[in-house]
This record gives structure tokens, C-alpha cells and sequence, in this order.
């Protein structure tokens, strides 16, 4: 069995799951654990970017200048 924590130092488990930088993935097999990887866990940015989607800033709207 697998289990997945989001983590950013690799001992305590992150208390912001999109803020966090790694999936720390515990492998565990008759009650033992016998495995651990680290992986990068994307963030909404780098999604963002790599979609091809664009964060557009907030933009006021002057609702006077619309007549």
C-alpha cells in the first residue's frame, strides 16, 4: 500500500495542501514501512503556465465612465 502527504520539509505534514512543495509517498507492505519518495508537487502556477492559461490581474472597472 501506498500513502501520499503533502510536506515541505519531508518530516511534518504540510497544513496548506496547495502551498505545499512535495508529495512525500510512504510505501508500506505487511505493517512495515519499506520505501519513501519525494516527488514534486506542482503548484497552481506552474500549472497554470503549463496549461497555457494566464493569471490576469484584478482589473477595476470605473462604473461612472459607462454613461
Amino acid at each position: 500500500m501506498k500513502i501520499a502527504f503533502v510536506t515541505d520539509d519531508q518530516q511534518t505534514i504540510s497544513q496548506h495542501f496547495g502551498r505545499a512543495e512535495y508529495y512525500l509517498v510512504i510505501s508500506i507492505e505487511d505493517g512495515q514501512e519499506n520505501g519513501r519518495e519525494l516527488r514534486a508537487k506542482l503548484g497552481h502556477r506552474q500549472f497554470a503556465q503549463e496549461s497555457g492559461h494566464h493569471e490576469h490581474p484584478h482589473q477595476d472597472h470605473d462604473h461612472h465612465a459607462h454613461g
